[in-house]
């Protein structure tokens, strides 16, 4: 329901020289959607490194621990399983509670979080994690936050402690590129 399945279809397709189209013959009349992909020889070299946005080549993330966080599951799972495409070890949360319990053993480098959810929201999950960061002496994590609703308050965002903010539906390839460049694996973007 975030608009985040078409996208991920389209980059997959496209990483593979394809293209995606999309029909319809008008409002409750339904939709086509359609993919095609070249074929190749068997013997074809394996294809040139994925780039990012800016046309960089993207490093490998070599198994690079990544929580993505979000109450919907439908779009945790759909950004994780984009980021796992990538090479990322990317693990889903649907919960502050279950959040904190996947970082006691699971080796985070990257948080994607949703800034709205029930119960407790992003804003609070980021708080306890720069506290237990503090305290415990743990190596900071590099933190997104991700939202329909929460980009007018970058401030508060910051305040709270995570480093960047993506608009959702949120886009892959901006998200990669962001967290490759937070782990200083992809050039910065020419000044």
């Amino acid at each position: 329901g975030m608009g985040l399945g078409l996208h991920i279809v389209k980059y997959i397709v496209e990483q593979h020289g394809g293209t995606v189209t999309a029909a319809s013959d008008g409002l409750g009349r339904g939709s086509r959607f359609s993919f095609s992909i070249p074929t190749m020889p068997a013997e074809v070299a394996c294809p040139a490194p994925p780039r990012d946005a800016e046309g960089h080549a993207m490093a490998p993330a070599e198994g690079t621990g990544v929580l993505v966080v979000d109450d919907d599951a439908p779009t945790a799972e759909a950004m994780a399983l984009a980021l796992r495409f990538r090479g990322y070890d990317a693990r889903t949360a649907h919960s502050v509670d279950e959040a904190l319990d996947v970082l006691e053993g699971f080796p985070v480098r990257v948080l994607v979080s949703d800034l709205m959810m029930p119960e407790r929201s992003g804003f609070e999950l980021i708080e306890e994690i720069r506290r237990q960061e503090r305290e415990l002496s743990r190596p900071r994590m590099f933190a997104v936050a991700i939202s329909g609703h929460g980009g007018s308050d970058r401030d508060r965002i910051r305040s709270a402690g995570f480093d960047q903010f993506i608009a959702k539906p949120a886009d892959i390839r901006l998200l990669v590129t962001t967290i490759q460049r937070a782990l200083g694996t992809v050039p910065a973007a020419p000044s």
